[in-house]
């Protein structure tokens, strides 16, 4: 018995996998988001952006990756116009899903 609850917990800590397009009805939920890189931006401080679906500002999603951690990110700029999956917290900034990646596991192309 506990080893068909520990079976079904596991299985359920996959997270769902969404399309860009997909990532604003799971605010707040743990996801995987695949889909095309469109641009990789960078801004004045560091902080890089993988934009899904369209270049900023068109965006459907964004990964945002802080300057401190850029460096955990070596060959980042390949990903640019292949499909890429991003896992982590969905969150909204400035009404846009996103999802801030800091370690290079949640970040597969």
């Amino acid at each position: 018995m506990v080893a068909a609850v520990l079976s079904l917990a596991s299985s359920d800590a996959r997270p769902a996998t969404l399309s860009p397009s997909q990532a604003a009805q799971h605010v707040g939920q743990n996801a995987a988001v695949k889909g095309i890189v469109a641009e990789i931006g960078h801004s004045r401080s560091g902080v890089m952006f993988l934009d899904f679906g369209a270049p900023y500002p068109d965006a459907e999603f964004t990964a945002v990756i802080f300057s401190d951690d850029v460096s955990r990110f070596p060959g980042i700029e390949q990903a640019e116009g292949k499909t890429a999956t991003v896992t982590g917290t969905i969150q909204l900034y400035h009404g846009r899903p996103e999802i801030i990646l800091q370690s290079r596991s949640q970040l597969t192309f």
